[in-house]
């Protein structure tokens, strides 16, 4: 398949659908195409499966669940990717984008799926872990699975990359929730506590994410 991706929006908000299209004008790999809910729901309505897939629903009841669920089977070759709301209830199929979300962050998505990306990317080790980078899953050393949020899995992933060298809290302010390093909150304290109590085995003596004067490090 080459470019421009044919790419599938259906949205149950005419603005967001909007908002988002004119963003996909922008870029020549993708070739938009806008569908409501109504065009999904009355379905099939496409001769071929496009390349992605995008659903937009940001009320989050179980009638979007449904229609997610019927159109990700409907479209099986398509890569699917869901936009909710942040306080959606129920749970969606496909990889998902929580709402508000930056437009680079979804482009870096669709960009990460076309350009195939290496086993090492995808999976990787530190300290007897395994953490699977696809379906952010945490495997401990004893087996058991854990699954990480989104902002767990991008914190996780930034220290990797890092290389044992020191992350501070501004920077992962500013790359991760875009926020200026002299906002105060404590946003990435909490996120990091949470991602230590799925590894560390001692919260009070933490061996693997570490503090330090410069920031965070992860031990590999």
């Amino acid at each position: 398949m080459n470019p421009p991706y044919e790419t599938l929006l259906i949205s149950e908000s005419d603005d967001m659908a909007a908002a988002i299209f004119e963003q996909f004008l922008e870029v020549k790999e993708f070739k938009p195409c806008v569908k409501t809910m109504s065009d999904a729901e009355a379905g099939p309505f496409l001769g071929s499966s496009p390349a992605f897939m995008i659903f937009v629903s940001i009320s989050a009841d179980r009638r979007m669940q449904e229609l997610a669920v019927h159109l990700k089977a409907q479209l099986p070759g398509s890569y699917f990717l869901v936009i909710y709301a942040d306080s959606a209830p129920i749970e969606f199929p496909g990889i998902k984008i929580k709402a508000p979300f930056r437009v680079s962050d979804l482009f870096r998505m669709l960009y990460d799926s076309i350009v195939p990306s290496e086993p090492c990317q995808n999976r990787w080790r530190f300290s007897g872990f395994e953490y699977n980078a696809v379906e952010k899953n945490l495997t401990h050393p004893a087996g058991r699975v854990f699954r990480l949020t989104e902002k767990e899995a991008a914190i996780l992933t930034y220290l990797y990359e890092a290389d044992g060298k020191a992350v501070s809290r501004e920077m992962l302010l500013r790359d991760l929730w875009g926020y200026h390093s002299d906002t105060e909150t404590h946003t990435v304290e909490t996120h990091v506590y949470r991602l230590r109590q799925k590894i560390e085995k001692d919260l009070g003596h933490s061996q693997i994410i570490i503090t330090d004067q410069q920031g965070y490090r992860l031990i590999r």
